[in-house]
């Protein structure tokens, strides 16, 4: 092959390359390919239901609701928290472990049901909170 050849075949490959978009970094924090997911685009929808019931004599309290991924990603590795209060504000029992209706990531945009169950032996529970935790763009 003649030096003319080998250069026109270099030249034909880089502009191949510049134009096939291979060798544009567009990325968040500088890391290429680097998905981001934030906290805060994430939501727990107003329509959260909660009560008390009894099982084999045993009284119990739930927590169900929906979460919203507001982000341009799916959200991998939801955590979430729930507390119960009594009226004097004391906290009775924390649940960090809901579970969740489906299997997957909340998808982008989308909805997840979760629910949250605590032993109540005296039903004293008044009121709870919700807390989202931590989340992920990627499983891990």
């Amino acid at each position: 092959m003649t030096t003319k050849s080998l250069l026109a075949v270099l030249l034909l490959f880089a502009v191949i390359v510049s134009i096939s978009g291979c060798t544009s970094k567009t990325a968040t924090n500088g890391t290429f390919g680097e998905k981001t997911i934030s906290l805060s685009n994430m939501s727990i929808v107003n329509n959260v239901t909660n009560g008390s019931y009894q099982y084999n004599g045993t009284n119990y309290h739930y927590i169900d609701g929906f979460v919203k991924n507001n982000n341009v990603y799916d959200a991998y590795d939801l955590k979430m928290k729930a507390t119960i209060y009594d009226v004097n504000n004391t906290v009775l029992a924390v649940n960090d472990t809901p579970y969740y209706y489906s299997n997957g990531p909340v998808p982008a945009g989308g909805e997840m049901e979760f629910y949250f169950e605590f032993n109540d032996p005296n039903n004293q529970t008044d009121h709870y909170s919700l807390q989202l935790i931590s989340v992920s763009a990627q499983a891990s």
